[in-house]
Order: structure tokens, then sequence, then C-alpha cells
């Protein structure tokens, strides 16, 4: 081999060797460089974690200013994950109950209801045998929906017994299990004696006043919170249409829609009988 041949050779052997140690180089920074990412995204705070966008991959503090209105209903769903409401009909059952029981039933969702006597003995038939077999709540909120406040102790008592014995016949034997009082209004006399707890609300629709969808459904989107009893009435068709809206709403948002019971247990509350209860906060 002559000479010059021999250091071209080498010339070769020796770029193949530079060009190895930067091939390897350059791996070695990128697995760097990916490790740290991973470390940097490790030490993101819980609000940035909530803040990440599946479909951007941007990284926003939650309640940035940059945030769009897209990206700011998304950060607000994450926060309520894991959420829960109560939803309350009173003075039914309707006509409209059953109807009310499709859009439950339709999205897994429960409610309680705060039956009055004389409307179990129209409608009690059709509709309380169902609210039981889809985990909805009996509640009890009289015969004939008086103030309590006028009445003596032993007739408000009756008032819910025969509301008891009614609903009774429709549920194997059981009666109510928490009752409302009409108008809210009770005397300490009534209420120790009631044996069961009593359940007031935090959001009021005001449905029975409206009679408005748009109306019913800014009432509770503008105000819902975790731990809220909301409080409707199923007599009315339009505070059925409005269910329709807003249970989809709510759980799209994160909230579990259950009973009262259902509510209280699920933030640690044990009820005890003649206690008020107004929300699960």
């Amino acid at each position: 081999m002559d000479r010059n041949r021999w250091k071209a050779q080498c010339q070769i052997l020796i770029c193949a060797a530079v060009l190895d140690a930067a091939i390897l180089g350059l791996m070695a920074g990128t697995v760097q460089v990916r490790a740290g990412a991973a470390d940097s995204r490790k030490e993101l705070s819980l609000a940035e974690e909530q803040a990440i966008l599946p479909d951007t991959g941007r990284i926003l503090p939650a309640g940035s200013p940059e945030m769009t209105a897209e990206e700011g209903k998304e950060n607000s769903r994450f926060a309520a994950l894991g959420s829960v409401v109560a939803l309350t009909f009173d003075d039914g059952p309707d006509v409209y109950t059953s109807t009310l029981l499709d859009t439950l039933e339709q999205y897994g969702a429960q409610a309680t209801f705060f039956m009055l006597g004389s409307n179990v003995e129209k409608y009690g038939a059709d509709v309380i045998p169902r609210m039981a077999a889809i985990g909805c709540e009996l509640g009890n909120h009289s015969y004939a929906h008086p103030n309590m406040k006028e009445l003596s102790t032993d007739d408000g008592l009756a008032q819910f017994q025969m509301t008891d014995d009614l609903i009774a016949q429709y549920n194997n034997g059981q009666g109510a299990t928490v009752i409302r009082f009409p108008y809210g209004n009770s005397t300490d006399e009534l209420l120790a004696s009631i044996g069961r707890p009593s359940i007031m609300w935090d959001v009021d629709t005001l449905d029975w006043q409206t009679k408005n969808v748009q109306a019913n459904i800014s009432a509770v989107l503008n105000s819902v919170s975790p731990g809220d009893i909301i409080l409707m009435h199923d007599i009315h068709a339009p505070t059925v249409k409005t269910v329709e809206k807003i249970i989809p709403w709510l759980i799209e948002n994160g909230y579990d829609v259950l009973t009262v019971s259902e509510l209280m247990e699920r933030k640690g509350i044990k009820m005890k009988d003649g206690k008020v209860y107004a929300s699960g906060k």
C-alpha cells in the first residue's frame, strides 16, 4: 500500500469516528431534554394541571387573563369534577311527573320528591313505584299544604301521617324518609315530634312564580355550587322542560345529581331526626 492511500484511509476512519460521536451526543441531548421536560411537567401546580387543554396542549394558570372563553369553560369543568347537587321537587306528583322521571332515568340522575298527600291520591299509583325503582327519594310535604304555624302540633302531625299512609300504599308499606314543611314554616314542637330530618334548600328557582324555562335555567346555572339543594316544583310544565336542560349541563360540568340523603352521605353529614338541613356545605 502506498503512503497516500494509507493516509486517505486514516482520514476516512477519523471522520467516521467523529460522526459517530456527534450522533451519540445528539441522542444523549435529546434524552436529557425529554427528561427535563418530564421533570418540569411533574412540577406543575394543581391549578396549572387543571388548565391543561387536551386539544391545544396549552398550559395556563387557572384564571389566567390570557385564557379564552372556551378554555375557561373547560377549566371550570375540571374544577367541578366530583361535586354533588340535589334536585328537589315539591307539591307533586302531577301529570308532568312521569316526564320528569323519564329525564332522570335517561341521565342516570336521582331526585327527592316532597309530595302532597292530596296529589298522591290522584297520581301516586302511577309514579311512586317508578320513583323508588330508579333510586329517587320519597319525601313528605304534608297532605294539603297548610301553614304549620297556624296548626296545633297534633293537627300538623296528622297532615304528615295521612301522607305517609298514602305513600306507603305504593312503596311496600314504607312512608317517606324525609320531610319538608310547606312554605318552610314549622314550630319547635312539631319539628321535635316529626321523627325525621327536615329539608330546606339554598337555591330557590322561583319556578312557581316565573313559570319560564329560561328564567329557571338561569336561576340554577347562575347560582349552583357543590353541595346545593335546589328547589323546584314538578306541578309546572316549564319546570319539567327546565330539567331536560339543566341535568345534562350539570353532568357535563362534573356534578353528580343525587337525592338529598345521598348528597349528605357523600358530604359526610349524618342527618338527625328533628334537625333542619338546607345544604350539604
